[in-house]
């Protein structure tokens, strides 16, 4: 299955699809309370985007791992001595006792200090770590699986470029704005090709958190990487629109530069789209023409 994973809006997670991307290895659970879990194969790793919280979920992306290495899409790795812990750590998991998974886990790194799954094991911390919303911890666990994975003497940088990610969305958690902002941009190193994802996850998060020169600087990364990258555009605006002046005798709304710009663009690439109605009140507010019929996307 083709898909990207992006954070949609700005208060949830979800998963987009797209056609022009190949992500190695979806597994898709849908849960019985209506929220759902993706796990995106990568590179040996999996990232995952989360609806709501709780154990029940997060066993669920685990015993997805363990569901896909024996249906055969991940190679046996049953001659590496530190898989038995990962499999123990998924066991745990389907029982959602998360204390007994975050103990296997921990344990793993000083058993096997050189094992092949060190990295992955310290990514698993980092992720329920976030999702526990213990970011500083999160943020340990998640140096920790970069710094092991460039130590390999065949580093992935598709787990760095994962890590990263998520390592930026911890750190903005946290309000550590600059931190977040250099993981982003290791994550986009790491793995240039998704680098539009990288940054536009970056542009969600400074929105968020209501950072607006941070939330353009985010956009504009988020543009060049992909210039059709429609949310990119409307989350440029609607910082900028903050920066907005008043004349105080006419009432006049003036926009800063490149806001008007940022809205016409969103509804150039997505007419219909979730924030079309609010891009359109904006360029009517401030008195710009907004076109009446647009053409259905392809």
């Amino acid at each position: 299955m083709i898909a990207e994973l992006r954070l949609h809006g700005t208060d949830d997670l979800a998963l987009v699809g797209r056609e022009d991307r190949l992500v190695e290895g979806l597994l898709l659970l849908a849960l019985g309370d209506g929220g759902q879990l993706a796990a995106l194969r990568l590179g040996g790793l999996f990232d995952r985007v989360l609806l709501g919280d709780g154990l029940p979920r997060l066993a669920a992306v685990e015993r997805g791992l363990g569901l896909v290495d024996r249906e055969g899409d991940r190679p046996s790795r049953s001659d590496v001595p530190d898989d038995a812990m990962l499999r123990e750590a998924e066991e745990w998991a389907s029982k959602n006792d998360g204390k007994q998974v975050e103990a296997v886990l921990s344990q793993l790194p000083v058993k096997f200090p050189k094992g092949d799954n060190v990295a992955e094991a310290m990514w698993r911390l980092g992720w329920r770590a976030w999702s526990d919303k213990k970011y500083d911890d999160a943020i340990t666990s998640l140096n920790k699986a970069i710094t092991l994975d460039q130590q390999n003497k065949k580093p992935n940088v598709l787990v760095q470029a994962v890590a990263g990610n998520a390592l930026g969305q911890a750190y903005a958690e946290a309000g550590k704005y600059t931190e977040s902002d250099a993981a982003y941009d290791a994550a986009a190193k790491a793995d240039p090709k998704n680098a539009a994802m990288y940054y536009t996850n970056e542009t969600i998060m400074m929105d968020r958190a209501a950072q607006v020169d941070m939330t353009v600087k985010a956009a504009d990364k988020a543009i060049a990487a992909n210039p059709k990258d429609a949310l990119a555009y409307y989350l440029k605006g609607k910082a900028l629109i903050n920066k907005a002046t008043v004349d105080p005798k006419t009432n006049k709304i003036t926009a800063p530069p490149g806001c008007v710009e940022a809205y016409q663009m969103y509804l150039k690439l997505d007419p219909t789209g979730p924030f079309s109605g609010d891009a359109k009140a904006v360029l009517q507010s401030l008195g710009e023409k907004v076109e009446s019929s647009v053409r259905n996307r392809r």
